[in-house]
């Protein structure tokens, strides 16, 4: 058939058909190189970032040639080039109940999808060590002279005007995924430059499927850094999330944990971090006018009234939003304690190593 044809025969098929293979085409995108939706954030940010330092660096470069950036996973790109991406644990010997582990195994893969980049991070400052140095080994680390930092400084030892410079995004974009990531993968932008008709269709359909998913207890040490991601991607003008509508906001607490600490600091400093959290992650989701739907996962590790009051309290603001908002709730037995390896150990880890260097008198 001929090829001006195509999408006249394409829009024949049956929705269902036409849908199945916006999927499929979705999933094909999300397989090259080490991209997935989870990354696809990360990108963003990255692409954001790269590209103001190249529009910087040919400013003072006018007769170089125009440098290309590297995505984390060292796929060059050309810095003009649109990707269209802008539109078993060790476990402890008291019982864990079925329930809380099927929770922690899903929030596991949730949450360790992305390997390297995210792999226990949160669990104190030497996983963070290591995690930088991971971040170095994908594009951060000791370039040769020539190859554009992400601070936008260029080495001139070896400096040929005639080779072009690579841009390194900051490292700090790396933990993006780990408290905030799409679901799918839009389909390919070839899909969506096919016809107009063809290109609505395929965009309704991604944002009828696409969960933008925030971590709101992930990485609580470092709220400024949570608060300017968040703030930067609902702020563009060209946001992700624009036409988002659906989210899904994930509250890991660790109440038992909290109420062991005999110095009070935990319980003086923590809830209202949490409510700090709450608060903005609110801020954020109220930006997004297409929000149909937002599903509310809460986990704690005490039910009791003390702890539904925090629960009401913390998320009484989302029900201002005019999506449909439900909560789904997760407690684990009392007498048991979480597994290392699972989401509910590494956050209370976590808290443990942030609460630590509170009082030792440097927080992050």
């Amino acid at each position: 058939m001929a090829s001006n044809d195509a999408p006249d025969r394409f829009m024949s098929l049956p929705l269902e058909v036409r849908h199945s293979i916006f999927e499929y085409l979705s999933n094909r995108a999300s397989l090259i190189g080490k991209n997935n939706p989870k990354r696809l954030l990360l990108h963003w940010f990255e692409k954001e970032e790269s590209e103001n330092i190249i529009a910087a660096y040919m400013r003072d470069h006018p007769d170089f040639p125009e440098p290309v950036f590297s995505y984390s996973y060292n796929n060059v790109i050309c810095a003009s080039e649109d990707d269209g991406s802008s539109s078993d644990g060790d476990t402890t010997d008291e019982p864990e109940t079925d329930t809380e582990e099927e929770d922690d195994d899903e929030e596991d893969e949730d949450e360790d999808e992305d390997g390297e980049d995210s792999e226990d991070s949160e669990e104190g400052s030497e996983d963070d060590e290591g995690d930088d140095e991971e971040d170095d080994e994908d594009g951060g680390g000791d370039e040769e002279g020539g190859y554009l930092r992400g601070n936008g400084t260029v080495g001139c030892d070896t400096y040929d005007s005639l080779r072009r410079a690579i841009v390194y995004p900051s490292a700090k974009w790396h933990h993006v995924p780990e408290f905030i990531s799409l679901s799918h993968f839009p389909p390919p932008i070839e899909l969506l430059l096919t016809s107009r008709q063809l290109s609505i269709e395929a965009k309704n359909w991604f944002y009828n499927v696409a969960v933008l998913r925030i971590n709101a207890t992930r990485n609580i040490a470092h709220t400024s850094f949570f608060e300017e991601a968040l703030g930067k991607i609902a702020d563009a003008s060209f946001s992700p999330m624009r036409n988002i509508r659906k989210a899904e906001v994930k509250f890991i607490w660790d109440s038992a944990w909290i109420r062991t600490d005999t110095t009070g600091l935990a319980e003086a400093v923590f809830p209202a971090l949490l409510q700090q959290r709450a608060v903005f992650v609110h801020k954020i989701l109220s930006k997004a006018p297409d929000l149909q739907k937002v599903d509310i996962k809460w986990h704690d590790s005490v039910q009791d009234s003390e702890s539904a009051n925090l629960k009401m309290e913390v998320l009484k603001h989302f029900q201002t939003l005019s999506a449909t908002v439900q909560v789904e709730e997760h407690y684990r037995a009392a007498d048991a304690k979480p597994k290392r390896h699972s989401i509910a150990g590494k956050r209370r880890l976590e808290f443990e190593s942030f609460l630590s260097n509170l009082m030792l008198g440097h927080p992050s």
